[in-house]
């Protein structure tokens, strides 16, 4: 119960994560968060993409995931070209 738009975006968000965790992505309580936020700024987000977009890596064996859509964007970018500069104060996910 709700705005319209609230409730759609609360669909929107359980139907992601749940299949999220079908495809065994680990969650994490603020994967939860993280993605409710992204939701908010961003309704048309596909927290799929977001979420089960994963870097390998291959020193340490670990898998790493965006955390934000800015990080997604770094991380497509990163993908898309040859040579990309990380730009940006410590502490805000270049690495």
């Amino acid at each position: 119960m709700g705005p319209e738009s609230a409730v759609e975006l609360a669909r929107k968000l359980f139907e992601e994560l749940y299949f999220c965790l079908g495809q065994g992505y680990p969650m994490h309580p603020s994967d939860v968060a993280q993605a409710a936020d992204a939701l908010l700024h961003s309704p048309d987000v596909s927290l799929r993409s977001l979420l089960m977009d994963v870097i390998e890596v291959p020193v340490k064996g670990r898998r790493v995931t965006p955390k934000s859509l800015a990080q997604k964007r770094y991380v497509d970018t990163i993908n898309a070209l040859d040579v990309v500069f990380g730009v940006g104060p410590a502490g805000t996910g270049k690495t």
